[in-house]
């Protein structure tokens, strides 16, 4: 359901990401409360710092498979506490982005660890 503030619109797409501070090699994983076509809100374990460059993955949810797509922007604000198991929130902006090629491999991997508990 998309949410209207004024801004661009929201809409809320609960699917696991992996984030990295940028130029980093290292992903830590987190969920996507809401996105939009400037920037996306997501949970995390341990916020980031505003203004701190940031690199994003994740399985855009179009077709029958997903289509991976990779995100550079930076983050604008943090959320405390609440939501999804009262993790913090990072909203980030999405400066670029890029589709990775072939059928979503974040996707199938997603699927194979809920599969194996």
């Amino acid at each position: 359901m998309p949410k209207h503030s004024g801004r661009a619109t929201r809409f809320d797409v609960p699917v696991p990401l992996r984030y990295r501070l940028a130029g980093t090699a290292a992903w830590s994983e987190g969920r996507i409360e809401n996105i939009s076509r400037s920037g996306l809100l997501f949970r995390v374990e341990r916020p980031l710092p505003v203004d701190t460059p940031v690199e994003m993955t994740f399985a855009l949810p179009v077709g029958p498979t997903g289509r991976d797509l990779l995100c550079r922007g930076r983050v604008v604000r943090t959320v405390p506490g609440a939501g999804v198991a009262g993790q913090a929130g990072v909203a980030a902006t999405i400066a670029t982005f890029r589709f990775l090629p072939g059928t979503s491999k974040f996707v199938r991997e997603v699927v194979a660890r809920a599969e194996s508990r």
